[in-house]
């Protein structure tokens, strides 16, 4: 990898860790909102907190990393998965912990796909898809199990497909867009 890309590389973690922390933000900022109107208990106010500061320590940690110079593409690159798995993290939490496949929270699930989009790599964001099916698979059939009147089976297997398949189909479009600008 040239200086000039490892230099591009490195700024665009940089600007993928800032990023992250307007979504701690705005995850923060739900919990106070949540919090304020009480739709959630004392007991989850303090896991969201929980949750989120640990978003914060970590993103702060990669940020920091980020800023400093490396000669090797993979420190950037392990800077990424890092995040990655977090945010992939993040998203099984929403996930279960907002009732399940009943909710919106799969969006949640783009973030980790999108960030690894930042390596420019067509095996990234596919990956990330793949840990984000798994994750989510996970997270859905653990709240189904712990909450089974809450759905049908047929409707649980039909809802994880459809989301899997459009983690691929994101990490597709996203491969596509980088392609185009090399």
């Amino acid at each position: 990898m040239s200086v000039k890309q490892l230099a591009s590389l490195q700024a665009s973690v940089v600007r993928a860790a800032r990023a992250h922390f307007i979504y701690v933000g705005v995850f923060a900022a739900l919990i106070v909102v949540s919090d304020a109107w009480h739709l959630i208990t004392p007991s989850v106010v303090l896991q969201r907190w929980t949750v989120a500061a640990i978003m914060l320590i970590v993103i702060a940690g990669v940020w920091y990393a980020a800023r400093g110079k490396s000669s090797s593409a993979r420190y950037y690159h392990w800077l990424v998965c890092t995040l990655v798995v977090l945010d992939t993290l993040v998203a099984s939490y929403v996930v279960f912990t907002t009732r399940g496949i009943a909710r919106r929270g799969v969006a949640v699930f783009a973030i980790p796909i999108i960030t690894a989009a930042v390596l420019r790599s067509r095996v990234a964001p596919f990956a990330a898809a793949a840990f984000a099916t798994a994750a989510y698979t996970t997270a859905g059939i653990a709240y189904f199990v712990v909450h089974p009147g809450e759905a049908y089976k047929v409707e649980l297997y039909a809802e994880l497909g459809f989301y899997s398949a459009l983690f691929f189909v994101m990490a597709a479009l996203l491969w596509t867009v980088n392609r185009a600008h090399k």
